[in-house]
């Protein structure tokens, strides 16, 4: 595909379609990210991502070929965690988290324009953190941006101050899920996406985190 559009300004985002070798312009437009509250969190993260696209469609060039987006969410205990108001919201979010687990889902919502084909997906992954105590968890946020996380933390961002172990698909995580995304570009569009660069470049988080996950299975 000769243009490809990333509708997120997402550092993180950006960073994983960059390692895996796709060239892509971002631009993206505010977007309320309100939904029915009704949905199941796989649905509101779908429908999050499609109205990023759905956001930015009337601007975009005659040129463009596919456009991407994606929405991350946490869910505790079937309560909808999103992204922090302020340092003291942050702080509740993670005290919340603390000693538990909890599921994040991300969605790649694809749009080919050519053929005005709506692909939409997501993946889900279960984190389980720590126990925190408060000092902890205001150290952490003094290290990181954490207003525009969901969950108020970012696992790539010192997610071992935080995170015990997950179980799924680390870059869930981070905010966009790989494995579908390469499930979805072979199966639609017969591209094959390459993460061997992008599993390199986090070859240590993942094994941490996912080893500990296996431990607690054989134990």
């Amino acid at each position: 595909m000769e243009s490809i559009i990333l509708a997120s300004q997402s550092p993180r985002r950006k960073e994983i379609l960059e390692t895996l070798h796709l060239n892509f312009t971002a631009y993206s437009r505010n977007v309320s990210e309100r939904v029915d509250k009704r949905l199941a969190p796989q649905d509101t993260v779908m429908e999050i991502g499609k109205k990023k696209i759905e956001a930015i469609l009337p601007h975009l060039q005659d040129n463009a070929d596919l456009v991407i987006a994606s929405d991350t969410i946490v869910v505790h205990r079937d309560r909808l965690l999103g992204k922090p108001r302020s340092k003291e919201h942050g702080i509740q979010i993670l005290e919340i988290l603390s000693g538990d687990t909890h599921r994040v889902y991300s969605s790649v919502v694809l749009y080919d324009v050519k053929n005005r084909l709506w692909i939409l997906d997501f993946d889900y992954t279960e984190v389980a953190f720590k126990e925190l105590v408060r000092t902890e968890i205001e150290s952490y946020l003094e290290k990181i941006q954490f207003k525009d996380k969901a969950g108020s933390y970012g696992i790539q961002d010192f997610g071992e101050d935080l995170v015990h172990s997950i179980q799924g698909d680390f870059f869930v995580v981070m905010g966009f899920p790989v494995e579908r995304f390469k499930y979805r570009m072979k199966k639609h569009f017969s591209i094959d996406i390459d993460d061997k660069d992008l599993c390199t470049s986090y070859y240590d988080e993942i094994y941490r985190f996912t080893n500990r996950s296996r431990k607690i299975k054989d134990e």
